[in-house]
């Protein structure tokens, strides 16, 4: 769903309950009704790998920790907002990045 009414987001690690696929939205659609502002949903960066709560995120890059993409080429200026980043992050090769401290 984040692909097809967000495109930047396709690629982006989704923490939502089992078994959320967007059912709601599909009936809602389905009666005429659609969607407002999903464009402006934007990716929060610094999540540890394979996240399952939103506990999980990690703010070291703001303590020293700099942001590299899978080539190890620092792409972004880590002092950012955590939205911001995320944008970047997602531009990379895979949409994959890493926070070395």
């Amino acid at each position: 769903m984040l692909g097809r009414y967000n495109p930047p987001l396709e690629n982006a690690v989704s923490i939502a309950g089992a078994g959320t696929q967007g059912d709601g939205v599909l009936m809602g659609l389905a009666v005429g009704a659609d969607m407002l502002d999903v464009a402006y949903i934007k990716a929060t960066y610094g999540f540890k790998l394979n996240p399952k709560h939103i506990d999980e995120l990690s703010t070291i890059y703001w303590s020293g920790g700099i942001i590299v993409n899978k080539n190890a080429k620092r792409f972004v200026d880590e002092s950012q907002s955590y939205k911001i980043l995320g944008d970047y992050a997602l531009a990379q090769p895979e949409g994959k990045s890493f926070i070395v401290c």
